[in-house]
């Protein structure tokens, strides 16, 4: 199982679907949770924000450990760990309960997409780089659809409770299934198998021929800073549209849970055509992230600013405009957290700035999650759009200031 690195891949791209479901559920479930809890909505964005704020923080724990751990133990416990909490989640009534668990499983997840980049970093060369990327990041987008489309709608007439309840069981399996195949492969003893990696652990030199350097001549000489800045107003917008596109269908746009939950189903669709046109640019350009992520900025700009004039103009608009932002913070995303820190595997700290490009990517989500769950509660959808305008202008111009040429 872990020797073929095709075999190596579907696992951590069906694991990563499964991690998603266990995330995106609560979105999902924020209706029905309030209705069935009392909660009202903006205690329960406090407690997605506290989500995003563990999950950040773990990142700058785990990204490190996770180069320095075997990931594949690294992954097959935090699995396990997120279907245990999900199950928690699913028979938890208070806010204080729900606020708790949430955020341990933040901090869970944190464990696993980090790992997983070092790994198919090891196992796939070079030129594969755009590809695998996007193709890991279409493991988000499957996520969605799971728990928004398939989900929603097999769940609208059940309680709030199996939107946990499901996602929990298929985890605990996922986690069965690592740790079995962890004891028949050996275990601890699993170890990198390209010899790229082999070469870069053992010599001072990269494959390159390039001399190995510390991190902070990485960080502060390939503007690693100004990359973090930027994840930090992706972050914002991204999950921002993840954690309150149901609420925004159903109380901004005046449509029922069916029709809402019919057309979200759009969002992961244009997720997807966002990753498989980063991947297009890319190659397009000869490998110009600055150039790429200039132009998706831009787009997403637009689609904001229309957005923010003329959204109560027509639902089904606003809907494909919400959408389309959406799937371009998605082909950003695919740049930002997996195809950069897979360029810097001759360096050998990819799962180091995964962690440090998702901790801002999520201090960036936790912040805004904050920010709109008071402006729902006041009122003011508007403002989301101005919102995702400022931050987008913000990424735009940090994008500016890349240094990538030769990562």
């Amino acid at each position: 199982m872990f020797a073929k690195k095709n075999h190596v891949f579907m696992l951590c791209w069906t694991t990563y679907v499964i991690t998603y479901l266990c995330r995106v559920n609560f979105s999902s479930a924020m209706e029905k949770l309030s209705l069935g809890t009392g909660i009202d909505l903006a205690k329960l964005g406090v407690i997605g924000s506290v989500f995003f704020f563990s999950y950040a923080l773990g990142q700058l724990v785990n990204g490190f450990l996770g180069d320095r751990i075997p990931p594949f133990v690294f992954i097959s416990a935090a699995i396990t760990a997120t279907g245990f909490l999900n199950l928690l989640m699913s028979q938890t009534v208070s806010s204080l309960g729900l606020t708790f668990i949430w955020g341990l499983n933040g901090y869970i997840q944190s464990m696993l997409w980090g790992p997983m980049m070092r790994i198919l970093s090891e196992r796939f060369e070079p030129h594969e780089r755009i590809k695998v990327s996007a193709r890991m990041s279409s493991s988000m987008v499957a996520g969605f659809i799971l728990s928004w489309a398939v989900f929603g709608k097999a769940f609208a007439s059940l309680s709030w409770n199996w939107y946990f309840l499901v996602p929990a069981g298929a985890a605990l399996a996922m986690g069965m299934f690592w740790i079995v195949s962890l004891i028949r492969a050996g275990f601890l003893s699993i170890r990198p198998l390209s010899p790229l990696s082999k070469k870069a652990a053992g010599s001072k030199v990269c494959p390159s021929g390039e001399e190995q350097v510390s991190f902070f001549s990485v960080f502060l000489g390939k503007r690693i800073w100004v990359i973090a800045l930027a994840c930090f107003c992706l972050g914002a917008i991204k999950e921002s549209v993840s954690l309150w596109a149901p609420t925004l269908m159903t109380r901004m746009l005046s449509m029922d849970i069916h029709q809402s939950f019919l057309l979200i189903s759009i969002i992961p669709v244009f997720n997807m055509g966002g990753i498989l046109l980063s991947g297009i640019l890319i190659r397009r350009t000869e490998g110009s992230v600055k150039k790429v992520l200039g132009f998706l900025f831009a787009g997403a700009l637009s689609c904001a600013l229309t957005l923010y004039f003329f959204y109560e103009c027509s639902k089904y608009a606003s809907v494909l405009l919400i959408a389309s932002v959406s799937g371009i913070m998605y082909g950003c995303n695919t740049l930002l957290l997996s195809y950069i820190p897979i360029s810097f595997s001759r360096y050998h700290m990819v799962s180091t700035l995964v962690g440090i490009f998702d901790f801002m990517s999520y201090l960036g989500a936790a912040m805004s999650s904050f920010c709109l769950g008071i402006l729902v509660s006041a009122g003011s959808f508007r403002n989301i759009f101005l919102f995702w305008l400022t931050a987008g202008s913000c990424a735009l111009a940090f994008a500016g200031f890349f240094k990538l040429e030769d990562c």
